[in-house]
């Protein structure tokens, strides 16, 4: 009923739906591991085939660890950058990650897993205490080696 009074009902022909205008969009890509430390890990993956009609808002990043069979919320990164830093990880635990693109319609169904990672520094410190009759061995070997 409106200011103009009340109107006969409207009949249609065939079933309207009513549904969200937007789909979910489709899974990313694979998440790939790019870098990791003792407590973080880096990943980068491909967006979705296909948005779903609406632009992605969002990326969902889970986690597992070696010991679990859930997957857990890691972070969710705003906007469409398909790569992220996951923090507060634990050191010497090994991980997968996956990744769920989102927009309007809601959220996709999960990328395939990353392959492991184990949080550790990548990158050892070696403490030399004599480093100069290292670098003169290596010096010694790499002139032999052009004879």
């Amino acid at each position: 009923m409106n200011t103009e009074g009340e109107s006969e009902p409207l009949e249609t022909d065939t079933a309207i739906t009513a549904k969200n205008p937007y789909n979910e969009p489709d899974p990313p890509g694979k998440p790939e591991i790019k870098d990791w430390g003792k407590n973080f890990a880096e990943i980068k993956w491909a967006p979705p085939a296909s948005d779903g009609g609406s632009p992605i808002t969002s990326y969902i990043i889970e986690k597992k660890d070696q010991y679990s069979s859930k997957w857990q919320k890691g972070i969710e990164i705003i906007g469409n950058k398909t790569s992220a830093k996951i923090p507060d990880l634990v050191e010497g635990m090994k991980y997968q990650f996956r990744v769920k693109a989102v927009n309007d319609g809601g959220a996709s169904k999960p990328s395939p897993p990353s392959d492991s990672v184990t949080c550790k520094d990548r990158f050892c410190k070696f403490l030399f205490k004599n480093f100069k009759s290292i670098r003169l061995h290596f010096i010694d070997t790499y002139f032999e080696n052009l004879r």
